[in-house]
């Protein structure tokens, strides 16, 4: 009795069955260090608070960004532009320009059409340095 028929059967049972499996790749947990290196390597460094702290739909209201380094020095001399969009609608792109307030403070007025889910894009610029960073706002009714 030849063995041929039946190892030839099992390997093409075996490369079949190979074909069907699905592979996940796992999220090793680098790529978001990487992100994390990279954002603490950015010669600016931003962040956002608004006044009133909970944005109102139809209501302005501040945005106001804190730029610093990388030693967390308060930086005074960079040109900011935003640009606020809705994330689920389209109500067009508000731009904005940043005024500064002394003390690492950029400060802008807006005013969103309604409540939801928006985001602040911002564009800072130190000499040749340019760095965006985006923002969520919520808006509250």
């Amino acid at each position: 009795m030849s063995y041929a028929p039946f190892v030839i059967l099992s390997l093409a049972v075996a490369l079949l069955a190979g074909c069907n499996t699905k592979s996940e790749l796992k999220s090793s947990g680098a790529g978001e260090a990487r992100a994390v290196a990279k954002a603490t390597q950015n010669p600016i460094q931003m962040a956002l608070t608004t006044e009133p702290q909970k944005a109102q739909a139809q209501k302005p209201f501040t945005m106001r960004v804190h730029v610093t380094n990388q030693s967390g020095v308060a930086i005074n001399d960079a040109a900011l532009q935003g640009e606020l969009t809705m994330k689920t609608m389209d109500h067009g792109k508000q731009q904005l320009g940043f005024a500064t307030k002394g003390n690492g403070d950029y400060e802008a007025a807006g005013k969103a059409a309604m409540s939801g889910p928006w985001q602040l894009k911002v564009t800072a610029k130190l000499g040749a340095e340019i760095v965006e960073q985006n923002f969520d706002v919520n808006v509250i009714d």
